[in-house]
Formats: structure tokens, C-alpha cells, sequence
């Protein structure tokens, strides 16, 4: 199982956009071969920062996902209502708890 972990500052004021967007993505992205979940997560001390986990059961189908246009369409919604620099990285996930294992 691999995990794709996205971590972003919004534009000031825009954070709520952002998280609509991703939620938008995770109902997107729910009907696709190897989703397992995901979660949006914001920081109580950083007005702006915002960010995405989704949990995968491999790269190959995450990319497959990823790939899609109109997956391609919807980040790239998210992203205008994003600072510069944000991080996107793909994790191994060692252990998980309630999660469907891989």
C-alpha cells in the first residue's frame, strides 16, 4: 500500500477553495481501481497550509489515476488557489489501523 501525501499554502483567504477542491478529487477519484481512502487535513496554527493524504494499493494505479483528464482538470482547479512550493511525495505505508490492507 502506498500512500500519496500532498501538502500546499494556499493563497490567503483561499483555503477553503482548496479544500472543496480536494474533496472534489476524493469523490472523483473513489471510482478508480486501487483507492482505498484518503483524508484532507489543515493546520489549527497556519491559516493557509492544507494538505491530502490518499491511500493506494500500488504507484501503478495511483499514476493510472492521476493520469486521467479529468482528474488532471480538477487539480489543476486546486492549484490556482495555491502559493508556490507545494510538496507532493509518495510514501510506503508500513502499518495502518482500519484501513483495508492492500
Amino acid at each position: 500500500m502506498i500512500g500519496r501525501l500532498s501538502i500546499a499554502k494556499a493563497i490567503p483567504g483561499r483555503r477553503a477553495e482548496v479544500v472543496r477542491g480536494y474533496q472534489a478529487l476524493d469523490t472523483a477519484l473513489r471510482g478508480y481501481d486501487g483507492y482505498i481512502a484518503s483524508c484532507i487535513f489543515t493546520d489549527p496554527d497556519d491559516p493557509n497550509e492544507v494538505g491530502r493524504l490518499s491511500f493506494w494499493r500500488s504507484t501503478t494505479e495511483a499514476d493510472h489515476a492521476a493520469r486521467d483528464n479529468h482528474i488532471v482538470a480538477l487539480r489543476s482547479q486546486i492549484h490556482v488557489a495555491l502559493q508556490p512550493g507545494h510538496v507532493e511525495r509518495i510514501v510506503e505505508i508500513a502499518s495502518s489501523v482500519n484501513l483495508p490492507s492492500a
